[in-house]
C-alpha cells in the first residue's frame, strides 16, 4: 500500500483507506483503493475495493490465511450448505472454514466464485480474459472501467450459539435500509413520520427458520421457509393480521394440506414442522 489512514472513527463505526498499486510479474499495474469497516458490537469486517483495470489476461483474488490445519469447508447453497473438498467452487452468499475451535467465515456479495486451499480463503474478484480467437474481445478484459466489489469476513468460536453464517450473509446481501424520520421545528418526531418503538408485521421462529420469500398473489400472502442448520424444527409463523385460512403448497403451488391457524387480539400465529434442510410454503388467506 502507498497510503493508509484512518478516515472515520465514530461510536459505532470506524473505517480504514488504503490506496495502492498491484503489480504482476509481466509489467500490469492496477490501481487500488479499500475500505475496510469494522463496528462496535457487531462482530463482521467489511471490505469495500475499487480497482481500475489496465492490462489483459490476469485474474485478482482477495485472501485470507486462516489459523486452521485440515479443517472443515462448508459453502452456502441455495435453502442450505454443503461440505466440500479443497478447490474452487460457487457458494451463494458465504463459506466458512473451522477446525474443533475456531474458524473463519467469508461473505461474498455477488462474488460466487470462492476457494479453500492450503489454509488460505479467497474470493475471486475478477478475470481480465476473453476469448479473442473467436471475434473482438475488448470489452472482456474491463481496462480503464472502475470496478466495486464488496465482502466480508466473521471469525467465530466453534461452539458459538450466535455464530449463524446464513444470517450474517443475508444481512451484508440484503442490508438494513435506513429512513431519516424529519423533525419538526418544536425538535420533536413530526406526526407524519412518527414510528412505534417496536412493530414486526411478520415474524419467524427459532432464527434456523429463514423466510427467503414473501409475496402478495391474489389477495393471499405467500411465504416461503427453510431450515438452513440441518436439525428438524418446529417453527411458529406469527402475523399482525387475521388469517381465515392457511395451506401449505408445493414449490410449483399446488395444495397440499390446510393448516391449523391459532387467533387472537394480537394477530395469527401458525405451526409447522421442518426436517433438516425442507423448503415449505405457505399461503395465507386474510
Amino acid at each position: 500500500p502507498n497510503k493508509i489512514e484512518v478516515i472515520e472513527s465514530g461510536p459505532v463505526r470506524a473505517t480504514v483507506k488504503i490506496e495502492g498499486v498491484i503489480r504482476f510479474w509481466t509489467g500490469i499495474r492496477v490501481r487500488f483503493i479499500q475500505y475496510v469497516h469494522v463496528y462496535d458490537e457487531i462482530p463482521r469486517i467489511d471490505f469495500e475495493t475499487l480497482l481500475l483495470p489496465s492490462g489483459r489476461n490476469y485474474r485478482i483474488r482477495v485472501c485470507f490465511p486462516i489459523n486452521v490445519k485440515k479443517g472443515t469447508i462448508r459453502h452456502e447453497i441455495p435453502f442450505g450448505y454443503i461440505e466440500r473438498p479443497e478447490g474452487e467452487y460457487p457458494a451463494q452468499n458465504w463459506i466458512d472454514y473451522s477446525d474443533d475451535e475456531k474458524g473463519l467465515c467469508v461473505i461474498n456479495r455477488g462474488l460466487p466464485g470462492n476457494n479453500v486451499v492450503d489454509d488460505i480463503a479467497t474470493i475471486t474478484l475478477m478475470r481480465s480474459v476473453a476469448f479473442e480467437y473467436k471475434g473482438e474481445s475488448r470489452k472482456g478484459f474491463g481496462e480503464g472501467t472502475l470496478h466495486s466489489f464488496q465482502y466480508s469476513i466473521v471469525p467465530f468460536i466453534k461452539e458459538d450459539p450466535e455464530y449463524r453464517p446464513y444470517i450474517h450473509g443475508l444481512e451484508v446481501n440484503t442490508p438494513l435500509i435506513a429512513k431519516v424520520i424529519i423533525r419538526d421545528s418544536k425538535n420533536a418526531p413530526s406526526k407524519r413520520f412518527t414510528l412505534p418503538l417496536k412493530y414486526s408485521f411478520l415474524r419467524v421462529k427459532p432464527l434456523n427458520v429463514v423466510l427467503s420469500a414473501m409475496l402478495v398473489d391474489g389477495g393471499c400472502f405467500v411465504l416461503r421457509v427453510y431450515e438452513a442448520e440441518g436439525k428438524s424444527t418446529e417453527c411458529e409463523i406469527s402475523i399482525k393480521a387475521y388469517v381465515k385460512k392457511a395451506v401449505e403448497e408445493n414449490c410449483i403451488g399446488r395444495r397440499i394440506k390446510d393448516l391449523e391457524v391459532a387467533t387472537s387480539m394480537k394477530g395469527s400465529m401458525i405451526k409447522i414442522g421442518l426436517k433438516p434442510f425442507e423448503i415449505k410454503t405457505i399461503r395465507l388467506y386474510l
